[in-house]
């Protein structure tokens, strides 16, 4: 018997297989839809995160990232900085921190650092105009989860 769960699982799974095999882009109406079906208005906090996790997952993989590179900075800076921040869940914390690093790698405010052996350490901030340093901050000081806030301390030190 397949679970609501189960399905969004499968179909989420096969939306990054159509990404990875084929050479289309996600525009920004829909991102919009994605965003909204997979994070705003799933019934359960395991379906939104499901959502959260597909999203990270596609901007992760070399083989989805061209996917969604262009609309990267549409769905940091107009979907997930905007709401009530400090209610994310981990898994909504983890997409926001790999995006942020994301976006502002893209845009050239840092790059990642490599130590003896070329094992990456850690990044160079080049910039210190930063995209979502507010929402991280209110996500440091607000946030609803105490793991979601110590993450985000965490963060900001790094940076």
């Amino acid at each position: 018997v397949y679970t609501r769960l189960s399905h969004l699982e499968h179909r989420l799974a096969f939306l990054r297989t159509l990404l990875e095999l084929s050479n289309a882009r996600v525009s920004t109406s829909q991102v919009d839809v994605l965003w909204d079906t997979l994070t705003q208005l799933p019934a359960t906090e395991q379906q939104r995160n499901k959502g959260f996790t597909w999203f990270e997952l596609v901007l992760q993989s070399a083989f989805t990232r061209e996917a969604l590179e262009p609309v990267a900075e549409h769905l940091f800076t107009n979907l997930l900085c905007k709401g009530n921040i400090a209610e994310q869940s981990e898994q909504g914390f983890t997409l926001f921190r790999f995006s942020m690093k994301f976006v502002n790698w893209r845009k050239g405010a840092f790059h990642e650092s490599n130590h003896e052996g070329g094992e990456k350490q850690g990044f160079v901030v080049k910039s210190f105009d930063l995209m979502g340093t507010k929402e991280l901050w209110e996500i440091a000081v607000g946030a609803e989860h105490d793991t979601v806030a110590t993450e985000a301390c965490i963060f900001l030190n790094e940076l």
